[in-house]
């Protein structure tokens, strides 16, 4: 059978390690579920689907459409997960991109600032 989880991968903007890691399987194991080498486990197949905000039929092929969108009331603050998915959709950062610790200290501050920004 074949799996959508590069498609779901790509859509929460993950590469195959960070993802490996936030599911706990090495990223040697995750690389043969994408590829279609290895069938993974329905709870890891849960797991996907969870952190890439997708469902299992979606990674199974039976529902086509992305990820809903979240609703307007959502008021919680963005992740910098979010927020790197964001970019990766908008085509700011390349999908599957490693992010650097770097990075991700200037995401933070960006997020830290727009909040700071839009509390006055």
């Amino acid at each position: 059978m074949k799996f959508q989880i590069k498609e779901a991968r790509e859509l929460a903007g993950l590469s195959q390690k960070e993802l490996a890691e936030k599911i706990g399987v090495a990223p040697n194991t995750f690389h043969g579920y994408e590829s279609g080498k290895h069938d993974p486990k329905s709870n890891i197949l849960a797991d996907i689907a969870n952190v890439c905000g997708v469902s299992v039929d979606f990674l199974l092929g039976l529902q086509k459409e992305n990820a809903p969108a979240p609703s307007e009331d959502d008021t919680e603050a963005l992740t910098v997960d979010e927020v790197v998915n964001a970019f990766v959709k908008a085509g700011i950062v390349p999908p599957g991109k490693d992010l650097s610790n770097e990075d991700l200290r200037f995401l933070e501050a960006l997020i830290a600032a727009v909040e700071q920004w839009f509390s006055k």
